[in-house]
This record gives C-alpha cells, structure tokens and sequence, in this order.
C-alpha cells in the first residue's frame, strides 16, 4: 500500500499521467472534499490532471500507513507562478489498488501579519 500511494505521487510529480490507471481499482471513488467534488472514473481524473493549467511538481512531506490507508502530505507547486499547497491525501486500498482516495488541497501562504507582530507565531522556511 505504502508503495502505491508513492508511486502515485511520482507519477504527478512526473506528469506521466497516464500511468495512474495502473495504480486505481476500476471503480474506484475519487474524492475533493474541497470542491465538493467526485470524479465520475478514473478516466476522468488522468483527463482532469492532464489539461489542469501548468507543470506541477510534488514531493511527499509525511506519509503513514495504517491497517486500511495510507495517509501523505505532500507538497505541490508550479514554477511558472509563486502556486504552492499542501494536499493531504487519504488513499484505501483492495487487493493491492486504491479503490478510494480524498484529497484535501490547503494553499500555502505567509502567516498572517498580526500574529507575527503580537509574537504569537514565526515564520517559517519550506
């Protein structure tokens, strides 16, 4: 499981889209709870990752796996523009596929300005 869920990132990472259908179950469910979104198959997701605007580039940050998921948190970001976020995904898996995988997008962005002038927080570097 662990191995899949970082093949799936080097594959974004890659931009080698098409190799994803490999990795998920036919019928699997892929969720942006963000967005309020599912995509209708696994088609659909490698068309979506494929005309999204820019080269993204990703590298996972923290990943842990339990009996059932495998959990990461990753880093994208595009060169083209200052576009960085991380993407906690959840992936679950049957006979060795992700059969489900929800993904939590979270902008990355300085610390607000008030709680660096009251000292309650320091920035940090990524």
């Amino acid at each position: 499981m662990l191995d899949r869920a970082k093949q799936y990132w080097e594959i974004i990472d890659s931009a080698e889209f098409n190799k994803l259908e490999k990795l998920f179950s036919k019928d699997a469910q892929i969720i942006l709870p963000n967005t309020n979104e599912i995509f209708v198959d696994v088609q659909s997701f490698i068309k979506f990752n494929k005309e999204y605007p820019g080269r993204w580039y990703a590298k996972i940050v923290d990943i842990e796996q339990t009996e059932k998921k495998v959990i990461t948190i990753t880093r994208v970001w595009t060169k083209e523009s200052n576009l960085s976020f991380f993407v906690t995904s959840i992936f679950k898996f049957e006979k060795d596929l992700i059969c489900e995988m929800k993904e939590y997008w979270s902008e990355i962005s300085d610390p607000p300005e008030w709680r660096i002038s009251k000292k309650y927080t320091n920035k940090i570097a990524i």
